[in-house]
């Protein structure tokens, strides 16, 4: 359980279905809070809004990057190349 809970692809959701939520709250925030300091709540939506746009850009590029095996793999190959070309 602990590989689905730190799976990329399910953070990539989390904070994409945050961006929307925030921004579906956006409208009745500054709709129905009209008693209260507009601009506040305007930037506190908008501080919501961008931490979770930038928290899913994050997700997203997590979900790219390459593993540790896969750069072990890579400088394995690497080190054999070179290995190779090597003049004793």
């Amino acid at each position: 359980m602990r590989k689905i809970a730190l799976s990329p692809k399910v953070w990539v959701r989390v904070h994409g279905t945050l961006v929307v939520v925030w921004t579906l709250m956006a409208i009745p925030a500054v709709l129905l809070w009209k008693d209260s300091v507009p601009f506040l709540v305007a930037v506190s939506i908008y501080a919501n809004i961008a931490g979770s746009a930038a928290s899913w850009q994050a997700a997203k590029a997590d979900q790219n990057s390459p593993t540790r095996e896969d750069i072990e793999r890579v400088e394995r190959k690497i080190e054999a190349l070179g290995h190779r070309f090597v003049r004793r």
